[in-house]
């Protein structure tokens, strides 16, 4: 019963590569704006491994901890979400209170 899984699997994986010609889809997870997530993408990360993502981060960072740590999160950070990938950091990261 498992064989037959991986077999099938597999084939729909072969078939998948194929249609796509070889192009690189992203999968990246959407949060509902208002969720309390925050996306380095969207602060110009890139996650390649050869980009320094580093202020990227740190604005991602900063926009998560607002002044005083008082959002409307039950003075909690908002979560900062990473996307599959490699970041090149050059630097510390930093929140809003120095640390």
């Amino acid at each position: 019963m498992q064989n037959s899984l991986l077999r099938t699997m597999l084939r729909t994986a072969a078939i998948v590569a194929i249609a796509l010609g070889g192009q690189r889809v992203s999968l990246a997870v959407q949060y509902p704006a208002g969720a309390g997530v925050i996306d380095v993408m969207n602060y110009g990360a890139k996650g390649d491994g050869v980009t320094d993502d580093t202020a990227a981060i740190n604005a991602a960072i900063a926009a998560s901890t607002p002044a005083g740590n008082t959002g409307n999160y039950w003075g909690q950070a908002q979560i900062v979400y990473f996307p599959a990938g490699t970041y090149l950091i050059s630097s510390p990261l930093v929140k809003n209170d120095g640390s």
